[in-house]
């Protein structure tokens, strides 16, 4: 009786083991659900007041300092001309201040992009005045910083990456990029507030040369091939820099796949934990969703089964480079890749590259969480820490756009047989008509000037009757910044014409969000 018992025992061990595992998955399933939804629910109501409050904020604010023909009148004037009646005291930090506080109230009712007023830059911009004389060559412009930097006594979002990035200088026009940053990079001394960048002077003679300069371009990359009018304005560009006296020549990036999956690698070498942990909770939108699933269990499993259907998944990174030895790899792969980039461009005898920034203009809202693949443009020069100028060159007229069926070019049979992204951007771009398309000009390492000076000229340069930039962006290797003047600041958000996410290099127009003094 005893050993009947026994057998049937053991018979039945495994189901009880698979119970009991079974259950204590489904308490830690719940419990964690629980903890989710305690979360979410607190996230909810913070940010319920905080809208509440934003609002009211806003309201006032609208009251005291409504917009008026003399603001028009300011927010209107040129940087230069803007600077100069600063210096002078024709205008007063306050009355710009204020200017620009009621534009960016109005902006942010058509595109609900102001977060919140820094309180103290009232009365900073009150003290300014107080004083004798300028505090420094930017005395009172106000400027804008992203919301995802942080500024005493203020929130800080994350940014679609999960974290803050090198920051970098966006205006209307890149001369005043150019002007900002001939200040920011005085002289040779330290910079004290970030003692980590080279102190390499300001260099006007680079600036202000008129050699003629041998410069590469490329108008598509194999990663996410350029579509529509974008390789036609990397050409007009091209032409334009010819017409003033530069060599332009061809350029073939050395494998551009292998610099993006070295990019992809190094951003999510902890396995995307640390995005994870960030937005876990948070209501994000789907540009974004990518990097809340990147460490998921299902997601995995549905990169494992996309990569049966599309072949080429150039941002999947490689999820061993978790290992530190493997980290090691990547990272001397990494210093390998810039110095094979350097060493190609020696060869050939250039001083900058010409490129597009994106494969299209900005696509459809409800796509855009699907072309990330797009940024390759851009990432690559993240990963080589190359400085970068981006200026609007053209205008996209949809007349490239033939349905798919009537074209027969290597890019189409790729999209027919391969690549579900590429159709779907040969559709989105027929939506664009109109829309800004952007150029780069690509430097080499602590030559910020010489990109500069190139895209000053080529701003002024008359191109597809689209004279006007929605915005010009400079990311680059900053060397020093001795801030050695107050700056009424204004954050800033940046959005596609669109409303999607990454098309701020292909010339969206700036919203304010903030307004502070900067020591």
């Amino acid at each position: 009786m005893s050993e009947n018992i026994k057998f049937k025992l053991q018979e039945h061990v495994p189901k009880i083991i698979l119970g009991g595992l079974g259950l204590i998955f489904g308490v830690t399933y719940l419990k964690g659900k629980l903890i989710e939804c305690k979360e979410r629910g607190h996230l909810n109501n913070l940010r319920a007041k905080k809208q509440k409050e934003r609002e009211e904020k806003l309201f006032a604010l609208e009251k005291k300092y409504p917009s008026g023909p003399e603001s028009a009148t300011i927010v209107s004037l040129p940087f230069e001309v803007l600077v100069s009646k600063l210096q002078k005291r024709e205008l007063s930090a306050q009355q710009v201040l204020e200017a620009y506080v009621a534009k960016a109230i109005a902006v942010t009712r058509d595109f609900n992009c102001v977060t919140e007023f820094v309180r103290a830059c009232f009365d900073q911009a009150k003290d300014l005045d107080s004083l004798k004389s300028p505090k420094g060559p930017l005395h009172g412009i106000p400027i804008c910083i992203k919301e995802d930097h942080d500024v005493d006594g203020m929130d800080t979002t994350l940014d679609c990456a999960g974290y803050t990035g090198v920051t970098g200088i966006m205006a209307s026009e890149a001369t005043t990029l150019s002007a900002v940053y001939r200040v920011a990079v005085t002289d040779a001394t330290q910079n004290e507030y970030d003692p980590l960048t080279v102190p390499i002077p300001w260099n006007a003679q680079i600036f202000e040369s008129k050699r003629p300069l041998r410069i590469g371009y490329y108008t598509s990359l194999p990663v996410f091939p350029a579509m529509g009018d974008t390789p036609d304005t990397v050409l007009k560009a091209k032409t334009a820099l010819e017409a003033l006296g530069h060599t332009v020549v061809p350029f073939e990036m050395p494998d551009p796949w292998r610099m993006v999956s070295v990019f992809a690698t190094l951003a999510t070498a902890d396995g995307g934990n640390m995005i994870y942990k960030k937005l876990k909770y948070d209501e994000i939108s789907r540009a974004a969703e990518k990097f809340k699933l990147g460490r998921s269990l299902l997601s995995s499993l549905r990169l494992k089964l996309s990569s049966l259907f599309i072949k080429k998944l150039p941002f999947s990174g490689d999820p061993t480079a978790q290992r530190s030895e493997v980290l090691w790899e990547y990272l001397y792969e990494q210093r390998k890749i810039k110095y094979e980039m350097i060493d190609k461009m020696k060869i050939q005898k250039l001083d900058l590259i010409l490129a597009p920034v994106f494969p299209f203009p900005a696509t459809r809202i409800e796509d855009s969480d699907k072309f990330f693949g797009g940024v390759c443009y851009t990432c690559i020069y993240n990963l080589l820490d190359f400085p970068a100028g981006v200026i609007p060159f053209g205008i996209e007229t949809c007349s490239k756009i033939e349905p798919l069926d009537d074209q027969d070019d290597y890019f189409l049979k790729l999209a027919k047989e391969d690549d579900y992204f590429l159709k779907l951007a040969k559709e989105g771009i027929k939506s664009a008509k109109g829309m800004p398309i952007g150029v780069q000009v690509i430097g080499k390492p602590f030559k910020e000037e010489m990109m500069m000076d190139r895209t000053n000229k080529k701003e002024h340069e008359p191109h597809d009757g689209y004279h006007r930039p929605g915005s010009s962006s400079i990311s680059v290797t900053l060397r020093s910044a001795p801030w050695n003047c107050n700056i009424v600041t204004c954050h800033h958000q940046i959005f596609g014409s669109n409303g999607s996410t990454w098309h701020y290099t292909q010339c969206a127009p700036i919203k304010f969000e903030k307004v502070s003094v900067e020591p």
